[in-house]
């Protein structure tokens, strides 16, 4: 009979954090689970860390060349026979009680309704450099809701989701309508796979992003940017770039773009950044100014 939860760990170059990252996920108080890890083609020992693991619900796998995050990701999935999947970067980690929380409302959606459409399950994280004794020792396992916002639900990204794996394989994996353009991908998967599905949002930090120097958001400006693109999809899809609400979303979300840009420029002497985000706007500005019609979801 296959898991109820799949945790996805696509893993490069992380060995120093990596051991505490499964252990996370091995040390889970909801028991009924299997661990998917990818090493994409690591040029420190994080495979054999992996390996050293001796754990029946481990399954490891090597790739011989980088294929690139969302492509590794995609290959864990296509590895995977959970019935949710819970995504894990190799450098953060899971509270004991995530799963358990996670089933719980899981459990307490589907008494509620009949539950024909898919369930997409968004949560908290804390970001951290070292991992705080109070918050794994805090028990998490009764969830505490907070209203679905479509700001939540349609921005989430990689460490604070959990999707229907059927559903999540049907709406294509991570990619986008533009096989042309690098986008990050994430947000934009996750967040049309949110559309269709009975959404639960959990107030509860289930999750530990690590801030470290090597921290793969530090080298992915070239992507970054072009979250502006992904948002944009998402609300034009919705509608909601078409409320007040969605256009003031919009605009503060392009200027922390900016800001983040300008950082980017004196840190790394990258004008790239800045151009794009400062094009995104002459671009698309107009559309702040148009008069809200159409209702959202």
């Amino acid at each position: 009979m296959p898991p109820f939860f799949s945790i996805i760990i696509p893993s490069y170059n992380n060995e120093k954090l990596l051991h505490e990252c499964i252990s996370s996920a091995l040390g889970q108080t909801f028991r009924d689970f299997e661990i998917i890890i990818s090493d994409n083609a690591s040029e420190d020992n994080s495979y054999n860390l992996a390996a050293s693991f001796q754990d029946a619900r481990i399954r490891l796998y090597r790739q011989t060349n980088n294929v690139g995050m969302y492509n590794n990701l995609n290959f864990c999935v296509g590895k995977s026979t959970g019935t949710f999947l819970k995504f894990l970067n190799s450098d953060d980690v899971m509270h004991p009680n995530c799963l358990d929380c996670i089933y719980t409302a899981i459990q307490e959606l589907q008494n509620k309704k009949d539950l024909s459409t898919p369930v997409h399950i968004g949560h908290c994280k804390l970001v951290a450099q070292f991992t705080p004794l109070a918050w794994k020792q805090s028990d998490f396992r009764t969830p505490l809701y907070v209203k679905p916002d479509i700001n939540n639900n349609l921005g989430i990204s990689l460490p604070d989701a959990c999707v229907s794996r059927k559903h999540f394989i049907s709406r294509g994996l991570f990619g986008h309508p533009d096989p042309n353009k690098d986008f990050s991908r994430d947000v934009l998967s996750l967040g049309l796979s949110a559309m269709e599905c009975s959404q639960i949002q959990v107030s509860q930090p289930l999750i530990l992003e690590r801030i470290h120097p090597n921290q793969s958001r530090n080298k992915m400006s070239s992507t970054k940017k072009y979250q502006l693109d992904e948002f944009f999809y998402l609300y034009s899809h919705t509608g909601y770039l078409n409320t007040r609400e969605g256009q003031a979303w919009f605009y503060s979300l392009w200027i922390n773009h900016l800001l983040s840009a300008f950082r980017y420029l004196v840190i790394h002497y990258n004008i790239n950044y800045l151009s794009y985000t400062i094009l995104f706007a002459v671009t698309h500005f107009p559309l702040k100014f148009r008069q809200a019609k159409t209702k959202y979801l």
